[in-house]
């Protein structure tokens, strides 16, 4: 876990935030993140993980409907993002 001022150095240019369940973030932490889209769970993180072949991996992720047009266009300006969809 990073101390408050390292994670809100950290953050700054993050597009999207992973967090355990049991992570609590502070609104000092918000304020830092300038460029967040969303924050999602890391719950499928190690399934995930072990589903990476070579180099390209991904990510799911559950983000309220009125963000997806947001999250979409953030998450191509990503270097290395290849794909990103919508599933409902």
């Amino acid at each position: 876990m990073l101390p408050l001022e390292e994670l809100k150095v950290a953050i700054v240019n993050a597009h999207f935030m992973g967090i355990r369940s049991r992570t609590q973030l502070t609104q000092k932490v918000f304020d830092a993140a300038e460029k967040l889209v969303a924050v999602g769970s890391l719950a499928n993180v190690a399934a995930q993980c072990r589903q990476i072949k070579d180099k390209v991996g991904y990510a799911v992720m559950d983000i309220d409907a009125e963000y997806r047009d947001i999250a979409l266009k953030e998450l191509g300006t990503i270097d290395g993002t290849i794909r990103s969809r919508v599933l409902s």
